[in-house]
């Protein structure tokens, strides 16, 4: 890499910081998922479940090939 391609990074690199500091807009979560024993796959799902007070207590799964 040459010395002019090394500066436009450098300057490119700087202009993205400064725009970080100094815009504040709000940030959107645009996406959320999960997966937890119990059959829960979906936040709604682990928010049912925890209302509900289920116990998603289940076995180690076999098929992981871990050694226990």
């Amino acid at each position: 890499m040459d010395a002019d391609a090394v500066n436009d990074m450098s300057s490119e690199t700087a202009d993205v910081r400064e725009r970080a500091l100094t815009q504040s807009e709000p940030i959107a979560i645009v996406g959320m998922s999960c997966r937890y024993p119990g059959g829960v796959r979906s936040p709604q799902d682990l928010w049912q479940m925890v209302v509900q007070g289920t116990d998603a207590i289940t076995e180690f799964p076999a098929d992981r090939d871990w050694q226990l």
